[in-house]
């Protein structure tokens, strides 16, 4: 697990994109466009046109899974659990499948801090590309974190009983991404992506080299509300009241 820095990952990016056509290996060409502005309502907010997506597991976990699901159509994220055991050492890889698969994961395999750092990236990056797709800002409409066809819903996944849910550290975590707007990390992520469009360099020579001007406003518009969800996961046999 190498987390790549946010500046790093929106750079990377679109160097990619730039010498291959491509992010992360997935060729522009299959990148998932809508053809309807339709929309319906997933718990209380407004769900894009497309709302499916990957569930939690360890492809939820990374910034650039996230970014490469809704590259290819995913829109509703199901964001990798954590809970209040994230400093666990355990045998790695989690899942070793060259014969029997036996999945000795734990969990998450970040810290708490690790997890919500991915995941405001990924949520940082995601507006930009939907930004750049639909030729204007993601979000805007009353009712989600970011309302529109081209938007997209992340749910938080927090397990494993109710005790350990609300321990300090497990409550800040949730409290983070129900609100990033106070958070350092969110205002630095905003301050490193209105220097990097103002960068002419970062979409050179890619299919959106003419759309940073209307880009410039992007970074103030991006929603701290993370999530406005979220999927309780439990282990087997749990009961009710726990």
């Amino acid at each position: 697990m190498r987390l790549v820095p946010f500046r790093n990952l929106l750079h990377r990016c679109m160097a990619e994109l730039r010498a291959k056509g491509s992010i992360f290996d997935i060729p522009l060409q299959h990148f998932w466009t809508p053809k309807t502005a339709d929309e319906a309502r997933i718990f209380s907010t407004v769900a894009p046109v497309n709302p499916v997506g990957p569930a939690a597991g360890p492809h939820t976990q990374l910034a650039q899974n996230l970014i490469a699901c809704w590259l290819t159509g995913g829109r509703y994220f199901e964001l990798k659990t954590v809970q209040k055991l994230d400093a666990l050492t355990i045998e790695k890889p989690c899942i070793d499948a060259a014969d029997e698969g036996y999945n000795v994961e734990w969990s998450t395999e970040l810290s708490l801090d690790q997890a919500y750092e991915e995941y405001l990236k990924a949520w940082m990056v995601l507006h930009v590309l939907s930004a750049l797709m639909s030729g204007g800002p993601a979000g805007g409409k009353a009712g989600g974190p970011a309302g529109g066809a081209d938007s997209f819903l992340f749910n938080m996944s927090v397990g494993y009983d109710l005790a350990g849910i609300k321990t300090e550290k497990m409550e800040r975590f949730i409290n983070r991404l129900i609100d990033s707007t106070a958070e350092p990390l969110f205002r630095r992520c905003q301050e490193e992506l209105s220097q990097a469009l103002a960068d002419p360099g970062l979409l050179s020579q890619t299919p959106w080299a003419e759309r940073r001007d209307a880009l410039r406003d992007l970074p103030g518009s991006i929603s701290g509300r993370v999530c406005s969800s979220v999927t309780r996961s439990t282990m087997p046999g749990c009961p009710p009241a726990r």
